[in-house]
């Protein structure tokens, strides 16, 4: 290279002439070779929070843990909880189809229908249906004991302690503003079975059967004990 102001030929690295000393600009493939300065790294300052002394690292990091396992704990309380509903459901199922001793749901509504409309069990014949209901029929008979040719007919069905009829296609006897609410117990002790029905109006009647009156049997022992005296 050649100094701009003498023309005196220069190393291609010299900064000034030494024959005149002028100032000479340094060609860009020469600036190029010059090293760099080192820029220092910036360092990351980790600031403490003001509650309880956290950092914001441990803050970003509390985020990226996994969420606690309260959707594990909720899931089995839910299943716990239809479980529950569901055992409770087949229970009052199970109680309300369970029949009482000695007597059963069809021998109750027979009873029922005898109270109900004062006719005697003698003449009432009982056919098993499905869905736990009995249908219940009869004809009537003069005081001489003969039929006068008419027949009646009855659904019944047997729902815990009561008991509730309906005519064929009509509605069950069920409510009671209008209607008798028929309930019965049973006396092991004796052998009877007791049809109570209680009227809109408060009054009650009450009306028992014997275990032979319905079952066409004597009973004679019930649970080991032996009776002497048996109702109907």
């Amino acid at each position: 290279m050649f100094c701009k102001e003498c023309g005196f030929k220069l190393q291609d690295d010299s900064k000034f002439c030494p024959q005149c000393g002028a100032k000479q600009e340094l060609p860009s493939h020469v600036e190029s070779l010059e090293p760099k300065p080192k820029q220092a790294k910036k360092k990351t300052e980790v600031l403490p929070l003001e509650n309880e002394g956290t950092t914001a690292c441990d803050e970003s990091a509390e985020e990226a843990l996994p969420p606690a396992k309260t959707s594990w704990k909720k899931s089995k309380v839910i299943q716990f909880a239809i479980a529950a509903f569901f055992a409770v459901v087949i229970i009052n199922q199970l109680t309300s189809s369970a029949e009482p001793p000695l007597f059963t749901h069809e021998q109750i509504c027979v009873a029922a229908i005898s109270a109900e409309f004062n006719v005697t069990t003698y003449a009432i014949s009982s056919t098993k249906q499905g869905s736990g209901n009995f249908h219940i029929s009869y004809n009537e008979f003069t005081d001489s004991g003969e039929t006068d040719g008419k027949y009646w007919d009855y659904l019944c069905k047997v729902n815990g302690s009561r008991v509730v009829w309906a005519a064929p296609g009509g509605r069950w006897r069920d409510n009671y503003d209008y209607d008798s609410e028929i309930r019965y117990s049973v006396d092991v002790n004796i052998g009877q079975l007791t049809i109570r029905r209680k009227w809109p109006d408060g009054s009650v009647n009450k009306n028992d059967f014997g275990y032979r009156q319905l079952t066409g049997k004597r009973l004679k022992s019930l649970n080991g004990v032996k009776f002497d005296a048996i109702t109907g």
